[in-house]
């Protein structure tokens, strides 16, 4: 990490585009010598994390609940909040790299004649990048200084400094040829005082200040796809959460790779958990690949101000006096589908999330905001006996363990919150969320479904094991609400007030399985519904004379995964909180394709995005397993500046069970590169091989997009493509004929796709081509 203690051989070095380039360089010298093993984090073993965050949660809490205040005469006594500013300078850009030398300073001219929302919002993907240390800031500061996590998105201020300038030939922005322009961020957290020295106690002087260091990558468009998972920490995410729609929230730079990826056993609390294992660090794959911006960002305690206050509040008219947890639609709006191929042995499949085989998973964010008065404390989860949790006024998660609301999963290594949530997609009278039970009194899932009688194909149900219960955003902005949260740990769990638990889309069974659904094309009703059973307490605990809190059977009865009696606290619930319990946002439903499919929600221009593809062939055969080769070109210039920057192209695999493609993401496809009007580009890959006896390889799909989104493509009657296998037989297909059938897939097994793909035959032409005609610039 960027070291800047008084001490220290590194100084500040602001980032900004007329300093020398060796000042960055000198800034990486000074990150390589700060790293430690687990990416400049010198963490202990997993169990003395777990009692670290544990002692650390349980003093912040216990300072809580003697209600400290200020003492009297302090220079803030009279103040009802405080005001941090948040502050950072930096350099966002666009990496002209990989842009054919012929068409660069076409898009530079076309990029620079944007207006300042295009910048703005490059700027604000860049300070996205920020969140995961924030959020666990608490691994750079030895445990001693809890969050100060980015306010909500509305909260943000971006103003740019500089006109877009071109760094190329031999002034480079780090080596790379870069579109750039520089920026200040600014927002206000307005928060409880009493909370302030949880997150640094320089904050509890006036003007006292106070920074986190980065290292950002100039360029901030896909993380994942570009640097690949060398600066994807997984540390506080389930494995397999990754893709690339949400990279950003797992980029930090101070990630070190795996010194043999083919032996690693992955540690506790290291970067990454998930095979394949990168071999390189963050910090030598962003400067290679798109170049580096050091930064801080710096917190600053403001003297309080009325006005100030009042334009950053944001805050309920009349919120409850308990534990308010509610879903937010907004979140449950930001949703995709995409194909992921189950195998046997997968959690996912084990929990009844989904089924094996290729399937479609309409993938969603799930945030549950407390938007009440009183934190909903579950407190210490473990997954042995332990001793009670001493926080004053908590409920005893031991309790909540011995009544199998938390349970061990034996597949993921880790307790999970039975029945937390349930999700519900489509039309059928199954998707009322109070009246989806089945016989156990269970969402209806994959695993255990709905009778016939009870369920119809209009509609897709699904439910949630809760990983753990952690306060990760913080929504609310006001002085009541604390500006940190004890519960950023799986040994210690609850939702501090104002603060949110979120699941991004990407975690496992974070979605509905909409395979096997009947619905013609068009937007449905997606639903989520947070304490369907009443398992968390939104209002007063029940106890006994000896103060623990009373339990009783669930009602129908609810099973735990594996079969035991799951009982509820008793809870003297507050009125209606049923009522926002539920959240529901429309999501878009075709019979195939995935989220790249979707149109681009802003200007995007590279092969690696993943909006705005095309499918042109959907079922393309080759023998499983050889090697198959091609030529692709484009037509000559149209003299639309836009369109004229060319196409991209990506070949994916396709099911033999479903009858399409897989419509794959950037890091998932076979190939893909970019298409230059007037030039010729050779590809490779390897012919899909089989994944069982009903998905027996040999089907491919293509999908083309063009370089600059909003262009729009020709029809699929003007183009060809040909290709050719390594045995050097030439072979062709036509796209609008779909009944030769000289070459089959290479086993059918279990599989009717014969009638539907595009077979291929012998061509006696040289020359092997794909013409994609582009037209209007939308």
């Amino acid at each position: 990490r960027l070291s800047f203690t008084d001490t220290a051989p590194c100084g500040i070095i602001p980032p900004s585009m007329v300093l020398s380039r060796l000042l960055v360089l000198l800034a990486l010298a000074c990150v390589a010598t700060a790293r430690g093993p687990n990416g400049g984090r010198n963490l202990p073993s997993e169990s003395e994390i777990n009692e670290i965050g544990y002692q650390r949660a349980l003093r912040s809490q216990q300072r809580k609940f003697s209600e400290r205040s200020p003492q009297i005469g302090s220079w803030d006594s009279a103040d009802p909040g405080a005001i941090i500013e948040m502050r950072m300078n930096s350099t966002v850009g666009v990496v002209l790299d990989n842009v054919p030398q012929e068409m660069r300073q076409s898009l530079i001219a076309y990029l620079s004649a944007q207006g300042t929302e295009y910048w703005l919002d490059r700027a604000r993907r860049q300070i996205d990048l920020t969140w995961y240390k924030l959020v666990w800031r608490m691994y750079w500061t030895d445990f001693e200084e809890l969050q100060i996590g980015l306010p909500p998105k509305s909260l943000w201020n971006v103003n740019l400094v500089s006109t877009p300038t071109v760094f190329q030939d031999e002034a480079l922005f780090d080596g790379h040829h870069v579109l750039a322009v520089d920026y200040v961020f600014t927002a206000y957290l307005l928060t409880s005082k009493e909370s302030v020295p949880d997150s640094s106690a320089a904050l509890t002087e006036r003007w006292g200040s106070t920074f986190m260091d980065y290292v950002l990558p100039v360029d901030p468009d896909y993380p994942l796809q570009r640097l690949g998972k060398a600066c994807m920490d997984e540390a506080e995410f389930p494995p397999g959460s990754m893709d690339t729609m949400n990279g950003h929230s797992f980029y930090d730079y101070d990630c070190a790779g795996v010194a043999d990826p083919d032996t690693y056993v992955p540690e506790a609390y290291a970067c990454h958990i998930t095979a394949p294992f990168p071999s390189e660090d963050c910090a030598t794959v962003v400067p290679e690949v798109v170049g580096t911006v050091p930064t801080n960002m710096y917190f600053t305690r403001l003297p309080f101000d009325n006005d100030l206050a009042d334009s950053v509040r944001i805050e309920l008219d009349q919120p409850s006096d308990n534990a308010d947890i509610a879903p937010q639609a907004e979140r449950v709006g930001k949703n995709r589908i995409t194909y992921t191929y189950m195998t046997e042995g997968a959690c996912s499949i084990e929990e009844g999330c989904s089924g094996l085989g290729w399937r479609r998973l309409l993938r969603f964010d799930g945030t549950s905001v407390n938007v009440g008065s009183a934190t909903m404390h579950i407190g210490r989860v473990t997954s042995m006996s332990g001793s009670p949790d001493p926080s004053p006024g908590a409920t005893d998660a031991l309790d909540m363990v011995q009544n199998h609301v938390y349970e061990f999963s034996e597949c993921h290594q880790h307790m999970h919150f039975q029945h937390y949530s349930s999700y519900h997609y489509g039309t059928g009278m199954d998707c009322n969320p109070f009246t989806n039970l089945n016989s156990v009194g269970q969402a209806c899932s994959a695993a255990d479904p709905c009778s016939e009688s009870d369920t119809d194909h209009s509609c897709s149900l699904g439910t949630k094991l809760a990983w753990c219960l952690e306060s990760i955003n913080r929504e609310l902005n006001s002085e009541r609400i604390p500006l940190n949260s004890p519960y950023w740990l799986c040994a210690y769990q609850g939702i501090t007030v104002g603060w949110a638990d979120e699941y991004i889309a990407g975690i496992p069974c974070q979605w509905v399985d909409v395979t096997d659904i009947e619905l013609p094309a068009g937007d449905y009703p997606l639903s989520f519904t947070t304490n369907q059973q009443g398992l968390l307490c939104e209002g007063d605990l029940l106890r006994n004379e000896t103060g623990s809190v009373i339990f009783e059977p669930t009602t129908p009865p609810l099973l735990s995964q594996k079969g035991f009696q799951i009982n509820r606290p008793l809870c003297n619930y507050t009125k209606d909180y049923q009522k926002n319990d539920f959240a529901v946002a429309n999501a878009k439903y075709s019979p195939s394709g995935s989220f790249i499919n979707d149109a681009c929600t802003s200007l995007s221009h590279s092969f690696e995005r993943d909006c705005g593809w095309t499918e042109w062939h959907p079922l393309l055969t080759c023998e499983a397993g050889e090697t198959v080769s091609f030529n692709v070109s484009a037509f000559a210039k149209t003299g639309n500046v836009a369109a004229d920057l060319g196409l991209v192209y990506r070949v994916c695999e396709s099911s033999h069970v479903l009858k399409q493609g897989t419509a794959c993401s950037h890091i998932d496809a076979l190939a893909y590169g970019q298409l230059v009007h007037g030039a010729s580009v050779a590809s490779t890959f390897t012919c899909p091989t089989a994944r069982a006896d009903d998905e027996p390889g040999g089907l491919f799909s293509l999908y083309v997009a063009p370089y600059m989104s909003g262009v729009t493509l020709g029809s699929p009657a003007n183009i060809a493509t040909g290709y050719y296998v390594s045995d050097g037989e030439r072979i062709s297909f036509n796209p609008t004929t779909t009944t030769s059938t000289t070459r089959a897939p290479t086993s059918t097994t279990g599989s009717n796709v014969q009638n539907d793909a595009i077979h291929v035959q012998p061509l006696i032409s040289m020359v092997t081509m794909l013409i994609v005609s582009v037209l209007s610039f939308m």
